[in-house]
């Protein structure tokens, strides 16, 4: 009896440049809100391999991937924070929410390698959560 192997590996490198806004509101005893937004451009490069191997009859298929790419990155952040009197200490906790648009994932490109159209590799990945944060600043 046989095994098929797939093994994949999925790289991108780039550079760019970020803006957003950071927003804190003070209320009594150093109690306050705050909310981040962040997006990122990079510009950059995916490189994609593929080797699907099956060991009675070796390589099955194999494919490659090199694209330059424009990817972008949002980030949202809002919750709570306490700052002692002194501005030294600040505690915060909240909800974190990112995205990365056009990119490229592991699942994504094996489908779209099975399928044998690697023209359109391409998809969104989002992450989050709950966020706590302890900063000591001198």
């Amino acid at each position: 009896m046989g095994m098929v192997t797939v093994d994949t590996e999925i790289n991108f490198n780039g550079l760019g440049l970020r803006t957003g806004i950071d927003v804190h509101a003070q209320f009594l005893g150093g109690l306050g809100v705050y909310g981040e937004t962040f997006a990122n451009l990079l510009a950059g490069s995916f490189e994609a391999d593929y080797l699907q191997e099956f060991n009675l009859a070796g390589i099955e298929a194999q494919s490659s991937l090199h694209e330059r790419r424009v990817v972008t990155q949002l980030e949202l952040e809002v919750g709570f924070e306490w700052s002692d009197p002194c501005g030294r200490i600040r505690l915060r906790a909240g909800y974190y929410f990112g995205t990365w648009l056009n990119i490229a994932t592991t699942p994504t490109w094996i489908d779209a390698v099975q399928a044998n159209n690697t023209t359109d590799v391409s998809e969104s990945l989002s992450f989050d959560g709950l966020v706590a944060q302890l900063e000591y600043r001198f």
